[in-house]
C-alpha cells in the first residue's frame, strides 16, 4: 500500500514537472521561426534569442532598450544567471551562424532591407525586433 501511494505521488510530481516544461503557443511559434531562420538550438545564443524575442513579442520591452539596467541583455542575463556581455556575444554568434548557413530566401523574406549594409546581417536589436514583428505578422495572417 505504501509503495503504491509513493508511486502515485512520484507520477503526479513528474506529470506536474512535464506540464511546467510544456511550451506555450508563443514559445512554439518562436521555436518554429528560429528553426526556419536557421538558428541552431545547440548554441547558447539560441536560448537567449528565444527569451528576448518572446519577451519583445509579449510586450515586455515597449521602449526596446538593448543595454542599460533595464535592457534586454540584462534581463536575459539575470534569468540565465550570466553576464550581459556574454548574452550579447552569444546572440551575435547565433545570428552569424544563421546568416552564414541559413537559407538566403527565407532570411531575405523575413529581414528584407533591415540587414546592415557591409555586414550582411542585422544587428542583434534588429534581429530580435524583426523576429517579434514576423510573429505578429504571422499571427494576424
Amino acid at each position: 500500500m505504501l509503495k503504491i501511494e509513493a508511486g502515485n505521488k512520484r507520477s503526479q510530481a513528474n506529470k506536474q514537472q512535464q506540464e511546467e516544461k510544456a511550451m506555450t503557443k508563443t514559445e512554439c511559434a518562436v521555436y518554429d521561426l528560429l528553426k526556419e531562420i536557421g538558428v541552431p538550438t545547440h548554441k547558447k545564443g539560441y536560448a537567449y534569442i528565444q527569451e528576448a524575442v518572446t519577451n519583445k513579442y509579449d510586450g515586455k520591452y515597449e521602449d526596446f532598450s538593448i543595454t542599460g539596467p533595464k535592457g534586454i541583455y540584462c534581463d536575459v542575463a539575470k534569468k540565465f544567471r550570466t553576464e550581459a556581455s556574454r548574452v550579447e556575444r552569444d546572440i551575435r554568434s547565433a545570428i552569424d551562424y544563421a546568416f552564414n548557413y541559413g537559407d538566403p530566401k527565407v532570411l531575405y523574406g523575413i529581414f528584407g532591407n533591415s540587414i546592415a549594409p557591409g555586414k550582411g546581417k542585422p544587428t542583434n536589436a534588429m534581429f530580435i525586433f524583426q523576429c517579434a514583428k514576423e510573429l505578429e505578422r504571422r499571427k494576424s495572417a
